[in-house]
């Protein structure tokens, strides 16, 4: 399941209605960070040892996004990329410096930044994908390159 919780209160309110009348004696809470989200665990243990219950929920984690979406550009003509980041509640992640890269077998060329520079010369109309990764989390553009008339 993936939703995003700002309040853990509801999780062990649910978890207290579905093992009510049962002695629990151990519970554990963790929480396990990386870039794409978090996870988090409840165990609990009844005095017996007969019963547990384990809850894992996972959050979502960064989303990127890449601007603009797709262009369309002539030989050897230059389109700058831009990428921003957003946490799971809508802030914008501050400082994120993205990775650039080009599908495997494009024509053009992408630097550090996001400027992508078509192919000075081509036989045909070609295709290439950007994209930009902050935590494993990515981003796409679609840009064509014509041959102009």
């Amino acid at each position: 399941m993936i939703k995003t919780v700002s309040d853990p209160q509801p999780v062990f309110d649910a978890l207290d209605n579905y093992i009510a009348g049962t002695d629990w004696i151990v519970s554990t809470a963790s929480v396990t960070l990386d870039g794409s989200g978090a996870t988090h665990t409840i165990t609990c243990s009844d005095r017996n040892g007969k019963n547990s219950y384990t809850y894992t929920e996972r959050t979502a984690g960064v989303h990127v996004a890449v601007q603009p979406m797709s262009a369309n550009l002539g030989p050897g003509e230059t389109q700058q990329f831009t990428a921003n980041a957003t946490n799971p509640d809508g802030t914008p992640v501050t400082g994120a410096t993205f990775t650039w890269a080009l599908t495997t077998g494009s024509l053009g060329t992408l630097d550090a930044n996001g400027l992508y520079t078509a192919p000075a010369t081509i036989a045909a109309n070609a295709f290439d994908t950007v994209t930009a990764t902050l935590t494993g989390q990515q981003s796409w553009a679609s840009i064509t390159v014509q041959l102009h008339p």
